[in-house]
């Protein structure tokens, strides 16, 4: 089934579905989300190939940008926004490399302290 928005137009559109969010709107916004997503996780295989990361970090990236999509609220058009579905799939590809890079710190933060030598120490 082909969505019916164009990629652009969901980018733009994406934002949270409140509880007094009219109906019509969130049919929109619902298909808006549906089109981000199979586009996030498009671009996630191209840039996490299966042989050479996980499911589970794939599936982090993917969340890890929905989420922050979502959470700037309504977008709208902004200056600096791509102009064209090849131009969202590419900020994706690089919002999808951040996302990477921030688990990848977050998990060289987390160090394994040897519990012998702390205990010398007291």
């Amino acid at each position: 089934m082909r969505p019916l928005l164009k990629l652009r137009d969901a980018f733009i559109s994406l934002q949270p579905i409140g509880h007094r969010t009219p109906v019509r709107e969130r049919t929109r916004l619902q298909e808006a989300g549906r089109v981000m997503l199979d586009a996030i996780n498009e671009r996630a295989r191209a840039v996490m190939p299966p042989g050479k990361y996980s499911d589970s970090d794939r599936d982090t990236a993917v969340q890890t940008v929905l989420f922050r999509l979502l959470k700037a609220g309504p977008r709208g058009p902004r200056a600096g926004d791509p102009s064209s579905d090849e131009g969202v799939a590419r900020w994706l590809s690089r919002a999808i490399r951040n996302a990477m890079n921030d688990q990848h710190r977050r998990q060289k933060r987390h160090v394994q302290i040897d519990d012998r030598v702390m205990d010398k120490r007291a």
